[in-house]
C-alpha cells in the first residue's frame, strides 16, 4: 500500500514534534509556549514544559525510525509486504511508484501539476513518463488534464 499524503503529513508532524522537542529547553518552550500562536506548536511546547520529550536530549536522531526513512528501510519493509500479499518478486518500489502515477491521473483525475507535485518533481515531463495509459484509458478521457 502506498504511502498517501495524509500519512506523510502525519510522519511530518511527527518528526517536526520530536526535533522541536530536541531542540527546545524547558526553559525557552515556557517562553515560547505563553507567545505562541500555533495549537500545535503550542501542543509541542506544553508537553516539552511537562518534561514528556526530556529522555530525547540525550538520543541521536540519526537512530529514530521516524527521521530515518532510507532505501533501505523502504525496500527492507516493501520486501515484508511482498511477501505477506505473495505478490511478485519483480514488483519493485519503482514499479510501484509507476503504478500510483497512473491511478492518480486515471482514477483521482490528477492534473500534471497535482502530480508533479505529489511525486516531487521539478519538470511535469520526468513526472508524466511516470504514467502509463492504455487505449481505453485514452478513449475515456484520462489523461486529458495532464496537459
Amino acid at each position: 500500500m502506498p504511502i498517501d499524503g495524509i500519512a506523510l503529513n502525519t510522519l511530518a508532524r511527527m518528526v517536526k514534534r520530536i526535533t522541536t522537542a530536541k531542540e527546545t529547553g524547558l526553559q525557552e518552550s515556557y517562553k515560547l509556549y505563553t507567545r505562541e500562536t500555533d495549537s500545535e506548536l503550542k501542543g509541542i511546547y506544553g508537553f516539552i514544559m511537562k518534561g514528556y520529550y526530556e529522555w530525547l536530549r540525550f538520543k541521536d536522531l540519526r537512530d529514530c525510525p521516524l527521521t530515518r526513512l532510507d532505501l533501505s528501510t523502504a525496500n527492507a519493509r516493501w520486501r515484508r509486504v511482498k511477501k505477506e500479499l505473495n505478490l511478485n518478486k519483480d514488483y519493485t518500489l519503482y514499479t510501484l511508484r509507476h503504478t500510483l502515477a497512473t491511478r492518480l491521473v486515471t482514477l483521482r483525475k490528477f492534473s500534471a501539476h497535482k502530480l508533479m507535485s505529489y511525486l516531487g518533481h521539478t519538470s511535469i515531463q520526468t513526472s508524466l513518463k511516470y504514467v502509463h495509459l492504455n487505449v481505453d484509458d485514452i478513449r475515456d478521457g484520462y489523461g486529458v488534464g495532464i496537459n
